[in-house]
């Protein structure tokens, strides 16, 4: 016990003798000896990018306690653009999530490929962030509000929200969205798509706003209770399900982003999901589930798209779950094979995993 004592003893003595070194040394060299409240001051920089033609670089400094600060700037000239971004929400960090710097995947701030535009998110102010985010007490945050002076005692603060700003590089000009969950430029720059983000989070439909800002034109195109998107990789045509209250007008449409037409290709009381297109931007597959009577996974059936760059698309329906046992969760995006066009469910790790050839047997009368 003794013996245990002195070692106790000496191996406090070691630690307290090197810290007083390492401030003797901070202190004889001029150097600060750094504090807990230093912390919050440190900056990295995140979220490196360069323009496809290499005229232009974004970076951000990233405060660990404070907002950021977006840089843009003309590498073969005098222009910087200096842009206060806010402060990651809590639980930003990490990627990912509602908030962040990210852009449409949660990667930092994206240029357009013809170079005449970039797009971020600019989070609330740090004290509004964390005010929202931790609640009232938060670190910078005011103290809550008494009951019957701004809401019912108790209430959770609602929480902030982001906004996306589009510059125009060229200009300096910009325009912004309020309440963004996610954003994607079309190819050949042609349209910036704009997701609104869910902020009633009782409801039961996930259907929110898309808006599509016609880059050429200048003018924003409204699309209400919009569930999710997909751009084909020419750029040309944007797939989007409806997803509504009571599924009241669901279905999946295509816009023509040039001639700015729009086509309904199915509608009804069902829930429409992974959309996705083949490789030339021609063919398009998602699921649609309806609920039954006494069953507790959806029916999803496989629709089929083809020949969407002519006057006429040629539709297929069918393919139900139900057929061979095993039902085509939402959790599988869908894919369309390259050979022959044929739209699959990915199931690979799934628990119910299907049999070798079942995924050719559910696309086989697509052929």
């Amino acid at each position: 016990m003794k013996q245990s004592n002195r070692l106790f003893v000496f191996f406090a003595i070691g630690i307290l003798a090197f810290s007083l070194s390492v401030v003797y040394a901070q202190e004889t060299s001029g150097k600060k000896v750094l504090t807990i409240q230093d912390y919050g001051r440190w900056r990295s920089i995140a979220s490196v990018a360069v323009s496809d033609d290499g005229n232009w670089a974004s970076w951000i400094y990233q405060l660990r306690e404070g907002d950021g600060t977006l840089y843009v700037k003309q590498l073969d000239g005098d222009k910087v653009y200096t842009i206060s971004i806010g402060s990651e929400p809590s639980g930003a960090r990490g990627g990912g999530g509602f908030g962040g710097f990210g852009g449409g995947g949660g990667g930092g701030p994206q240029f357009s490929d013809d170079c005449s535009w970039v797009a971020y998110y600019v989070n609330p102010p740090y004290r509004a962030a964390t005010a929202g985010g931790r609640g009232a007490e938060g670190r910078g945050g005011a103290p809550p509000a008494p009951g019957g002076q701004g809401g019912a005692q108790g209430a959770p603060a609602p929480a902030p929200t982001r906004r996306l700003e589009l510059l125009n590089l060229a200009s300096g000009d910009k325009m912004s969205w309020d309440s963004v969950a996610s954003f994607a430029f079309a190819k050949g720059s042609r349209a910036l798509i704009v997701k609104r983000a869910k902020l009633d989070r009782e409801a039961a439909h996930n259907g929110t706003d898309m808006i599509v800002r016609l880059l050429d034109r200048g003018v924003d195109e409204l699309f209400g209770s919009t569930g999710e998107y997909v751009i084909n990789k020419p750029g040309t045509l944007l797939a989007f399900t409806a997803d509504a209250a009571g599924m009241n007008g669901n279905g999946v449409a295509v816009l023509d982003l040039a001639a700015g037409i729009r086509r309904t290709l199915d509608s009804g009381k069902a829930l429409y999901e992974k959309p996705a297109w083949d490789d030339e931007g021609t063919a398009l597959a998602l699921l649609k589930g309806e609920k039954k009577e006494g069953f507790v996974e959806r029916e999803n059936s496989l629709l089929a798209f083809k020949g969407m760059d002519k006057g006429e698309p040629e539709a297929h329906y069918g393919c139900q779950s139900l057929a061979v046992g095993i039902p085509l969760g939402a959790p599988h995006p869908v894919r369309v094979q390259k050979q022959n066009r044929r739209p699959a469910p990915r199931h690979a790790g799934h628990p119910g995993r299907l049999p070798e050839g079942a995924e050719a047997a559910h696309a086989g009368q697509f052929l």
